[in-house]
């Protein structure tokens, strides 16, 4: 039987560390998440009336046209609200392959000519590569005899970091699933903006001559006490290993785990506004209208007091 190969560009979201938080520091209420949505013609109301089932922290809504409507809430979910937004999600772990299976084939050879010479052992991640080279790498996962020997179920997925014009290439075992927790799992989610230095520019020594700030957004749960003890187990058992974060069939991230996580309260990190773009249409759209809608832009604010 021949092996099939699938390639999947998922959501282009970060590879942080995941990892305990205490959510006893309360994000304080005064910052808002602020979504302008198209719509196609002649949706609208009822992708309006989605929303407001979905009991969103103080939802505002305002039409700026016939399709376009601009929504605004506080990212901060419990309980009914946080349910209701779950409703719909598909959320579950995924494993990783090691970087060793890519031997079984000739596509290393096509990743070296980007300057990966060497396979990191016990690593799911292949490397970084700049953006602008990613398009003629997928034409090279999609050629048969490039990726023949490869696994049925191994799928490459990119991630952003916070490496300018750079993004990671993992592996993930679409088939494998670690953990699936259901809406009644979720306790408390929040969303919160955070501003990373980063370096940009270096000497001849690799010393940072210059800085560059670059904004990220760190997802917060907490999870009940079966969510706790399933995610303790996966944690305890995978330590230095990668799992890959799926909701609705796409991969929000493919966090390293470094520590085992006890109380079922979790971080995790987002990079840039259009992760952020892609996590609240996978939650606040059926999947039925999630086709019908594009976010055309979205901001994390600081409301005045």
């Amino acid at each position: 039987m021949t092996n099939k190969l699938v390639l999947m560009i998922f959501l282009m979201l970060s590879l942080f560390d995941l990892k305990g938080t205490n959510l006893n520091s309360k994000q304080k209420q005064d910052s808002i998440i602020e979504i302008d949505i198209e719509v196609q013609h002649p949706y609208i109301d009822n992708i309006v009336s989605e929303l407001k089932t979905l009991s969103l922290p103080d939802l505002n809504v305002v039409y700026k046209n016939d399709s376009i409507v601009r929504i605004t809430f506080v990212p901060i979910f419990k309980s009914k609200q946080l349910k209701n937004i779950l409703r719909n999600a598909s959320i579950y772990f995924l494993d990783t392959y090691e970087v060793e299976v890519l031997t079984k084939s000739s596509i290393f050879s096509v990743f070296r000519q980007y300057g990966i010479n060497e396979i990191q052992s016990g690593n799911s991640h292949v490397g970084d590569f700049a953006i602008s080279d990613t398009l003629l790498i997928n034409n090279s996962l999609k050629k048969k005899d490039n990726i023949k020997g490869l696994p049925s179920d191994l799928i490459f997925a990119w991630c952003n970091t916070l490496k300018k014009d750079s993004i990671a290439l993992f592996l993930i075992n679409k088939n494998k699933t670690r953990n699936k927790l259901d809406e009644q799992n979720f306790t408390n989610l929040s969303i919160e903006k955070s501003v990373t230095n980063i370096a940009i520019e270096f000497d001849k020594n690799w010393k940072p001559t210059k800085w560059e700030k670059r904004a990220n957004y760190i997802v917060n749960f907490k999870l009940d006490n079966y969510g706790t003890k399933q995610f303790y187990n996966l944690t305890k058992n995978n330590i230095g290993n990668r799992i890959a974060f799926s909701i609705n069939n796409k991969i929000i991230s493919v966090p390293q785990i470094n520590s085992t996580i006890e109380k079922g309260e979790v971080t995790m990190s987002l990079t840039g506004k259009q992760d952020l773009k892609e996590l609240f249409k996978e939650l606040l759209f059926s999947r039925y209208n999630r086709q019908k809608v594009h976010i055309k832009g979205i901001e994390y604010k600081q409301t005045t007091t």
